[in-house]
């Protein structure tokens, strides 16, 4: 009877503990990043998910875009907290294939721990717009702009 009891003792704990770390996500950024080196500059989606359980035991995230199917595996993950003690991993280089864009729409993340747990999230994806990709001489121009006192200065280097 004694060893039943520590048995099951033992077990729960053992149970308990490993369902708090179970993939759980709060919730999920995005945000796109424009690389000015290229003309189009190149674009590329950075997608977060603020983990709930220990992000060292982050495996893989998966985005599907709801509408064309489209699918990235990111599992070279960035993990790291934020000053409010927020977990979060992700990747920021998805990319689309060469000519082609990011289609805009609704994306299922799912969040993969190391003990193939996982958690789903919706996000959308806006950006989808020509209007966001300008030239190399129209940053330049709005970030120095003709007839400033900085133009001299960025010109005489």
């Amino acid at each position: 009877m004694r060893k039943t009891s520590l048995f099951v003792f033992i077990f729960s704990v053992l149970f308990f503990s490993c369902s708090q770390d179970s993939a759980q996500i709060a919730s999920a950024e995005s945000s796109v990043i424009f690389d000015y080196s290229q003309n189009p500059p190149d674009m590329r989606l950075s997608v977060f998910v603020n983990s709930e359980s220990d992000v060292r035991l982050a495996s893989k995230i998966k985005i599907v875009n709801k509408n064309s199917g489209l699918e990235w595996n990111c599992d070279e993950l960035v993990k790291f907290e934020d000053k409010n003690k927020n977990s979060w991993t992700g990747c920021a280089n998805i990319v689309a294939a060469f000519g082609m864009k990011i289609p805009a729409g609704e994306y299922v993340l799912t969040y993969f721990d190391m003990a193939g747990d996982e958690d789903e999230i919706l996000f959308i994806y806006n950006v989808d717009d020509d209007s966001w990709i300008a030239s190399i001489s129209s940053v330049v121009y709005i970030l120095n702009p003709p007839n400033s006192s900085i133009s001299s200065i960025i010109g005489s280097s």
